[in-house]
């Protein structure tokens, strides 16, 4: 019995470390990549606009998935999950707000126009707004997220092995 528990701790270690690197990987990747594409701006990240929030959001989820893979290299898969609970939270908060916007954008009265061109410009950008989609960077995220949590999940337990058998001298 203990040789069995013994065979599955070895077996789901090098799963959770895969899965954790993978994981950490992808989270690393989703902070520079697109999050979002608008026609004419062209695709949004978390660093390459004016937002200060933002900006430390990228830089959260930077040291999120630094520090998801320094656990997972020292194998500690248990620190795992508020890390990759706090990358899905980013995920989700990322995406809530850019569905209240594209809503709040498209059902806010705007001030009448006070010329042919702030007609123009104003209804162009809600165009713009309205047209815009998502892209790679969100669904690499929570995919990121859900690795490492899962990672987490299937981490070898120290368990004790109870040799029931005696062993040959």
């Amino acid at each position: 019995m203990g040789r069995i528990l013994e065979a599955r701790n070895l077996s789901t270690q090098g799963r959770s470390q895969a899965l954790s690197l993978i994981g950490s990987g992808a989270i690393l990747i989703a902070a520079f990549a697109p999050l979002m594409n608008v026609p004419v701006v062209g695709a949004v990240t978390y660093f390459n606009g004016d937002s200060p929030f933002a900006n430390a959001t990228g830089v959260l989820l930077i040291v999120l998935g630094m520090a998801s893979l320094a656990f997972a290299l020292i194998e500690k898969y248990s620190w795992l999950y508020p890390l990759g609970f706090c990358s899905m939270l980013i995920a989700i908060g990322t995406l809530v707000s850019w569905k209240w916007y594209l809503a709040h954008v498209n059902n806010s009265p705007s001030a009448p126009a006070t010329g042919l061109l702030d007609y123009f410009t104003r209804s162009a950008s809600k165009g713009l707004v309205g047209r815009s989609s998502l892209s790679f960077g969100l669904p690499l995220l929570i995919y990121g997220a859900m690795l490492v949590m899962l990672a987490a999940l299937v981490r070898p337990r120290g368990v004790a092995t109870v040799n029931s058998e005696p062993q040959p001298h």
